[in-house]
């Protein structure tokens, strides 16, 4: 009787919470301190496996969860000694490539890994890191055997093909570029402050003889929703991705956009910043790596920058350049400055402290603010652009006929 009348209790506290309590009291309650039980609050503790990983990690006998470290989150499983992990669709020449990470190492300890003839041993295990291994394979090995001292945790086995003598694939390379909140409604020819000089140069060269959809239509106008769509196809009366507090999971039954291209073989990573995507929300289904950086610092163990985004969307394409891979980057850029008003919804990034040069607070009582935000919004985007320039020359350069570049938006702009 007491357990059914403490349920009610916290059933009729969460009504009050969510549905009843007034605007201001959530805000001055906010301002005590976050409530971090809330998934946007999600700072990379552990989440379950994805259904693959899972059930690989099953039928090898190990215990499986997605781990993170230094915001990288991968599906893993827990080897406390030896482990036998199969090797499927191997042929000479291949790569096969794994992560692992470790709780403690001692100084003593090592860890072996071996497939075939080709075997590595490594010491001094960084803890809190991944560390990616790399075996040459004959395409005789059926098996990757790992040795270790202590306890540690393995990625699932990819294989790194050279495709010596297979038929061309192509395209061979997906990449995915979203920027938060762009919208086109708004004037993104000009600099904004360089009268002649165009805002997006990069990027209009990149796309010059691409497909263009000048008319396209958000299926929500906020970030959970509308990525929850992207993955999935569904509408939110589907997915029922839609409230900002109430829990909430990609569906289950519903195969996730990186998952099918995962099943295909394709190496995949995602980079996001925004708190309604993230491993917490299942969004990390089908991804081999999925970074996560909160946009304020000091709230993940690395600060968001788009420069090193860049970089690491760099290192995962050439690392395999003659592979496949699928890459999701959601750049936060370009989302509205939140202090200005009258844009209500939106927010300043903190990781260059006061990036913008003005005091955000006192902007929003200012005639000319949402003029000023508009302006800041724009030096983002061309802050990107001329980052996205060096990305752009290196697929030119290496990979041109075998990559498909999408840019896009989650969503528009108040």
């Amino acid at each position: 009787m007491a357990d059914r009348g403490t349920r009610f209790v916290e059933r009729l506290k969460h009504f009050y919470k969510f549905w009843l309590e007034p605007e201001g009291v959530r805000r001055w309650r906010g301002a005590r301190g976050e409530d971090h039980t809330l998934q946007k609050f999600w700072l990379g503790s552990p989440v379950p496996t994805p259904p693959m990983e899972a059930a690989f990690f099953r039928a090898a006998g190990l215990e499986s969860v997605t781990l993170t470290r230094q915001d990288d989150s991968r599906p893993c499983g827990k080897v406390q000694d030896n482990v036998r992990l199969p090797l499927t669709q191997v042929q000479a020449g291949d790569v096969v490539q794994i992560g692992v990470a470790v709780d403690h190492w001692l100084p003593s300890s090592s860890v072996r890994v071996s497939a075939g003839a080709c075997r590595v041993r490594h010491v001094g295990l960084a803890e809190g890191q991944w560390l990616d291994i790399r075996l040459d394979l004959t395409g005789e090995e059926s098996v990757l055997e790992l040795h270790t001292d202590q306890p540690l945790w393995v990625t699932v086995p990819r294989i790194v093909r050279s495709r010596v003598g297979e038929p061309p694939v192509s395209p061979r390379h997906f990449l995915v570029i979203a920027l938060d909140g762009w919208c086109r409604l708004l004037d993104y020819d000009e600099h904004p402050t360089k009268p002649g000089r165009l805002l997006t140069p990069n990027i209009d060269r990149a796309f010059a003889e691409g497909c263009h959809g000048p008319l396209g239509f958000s299926s929500a106008e906020w970030t959970l929703p509308t990525t929850a769509s992207f993955f999935t196809g569904l509408y939110p009366s589907r997915h029922r991705m839609v409230h900002p507090q109430l829990p909430s999971q990609q569906p289950a039954n519903r195969k996730l956009l990186a998952e099918y291209f995962q099943e295909q073989g394709y190496h995949t990573l995602a980079l996001s910043c925004g708190n309604r995507l993230t491993p917490a929300f299942g969004s990390h289904r089908g991804f081999d790596r999925f970074i996560y950086h909160w946009a304020f610092k000091g709230r993940t163990e690395l600060d968001y920058h788009p420069a090193v985004w860049i970089a690491e969307v760099l290192g995962h394409l050439d690392a395999h350049r003659e592979d496949r891979t699928f890459t999701y980057v959601h750049f936060p850029d370009t989302h509205p400055p939140w202090s200005i008003g009258p844009m209500t919804r939106s927010f300043n990034l903190g990781r260059r402290e006061n990036s913008a040069g003005h005091d955000l607070k006192r902007l929003e009582h200012m005639t000319e603010a949402a003029t000023q935000g508009a302006q800041l919004m724009k030096l983002r985007l061309h802050e990107l652009d001329r980052l996205l320039g060096g990305l752009f020359e290196y697929i030119d350069r290496h990979i041109a006929d075998d990559t498909v570049i999408v840019l896009t938006a989650d969503h528009g702009t108040p």
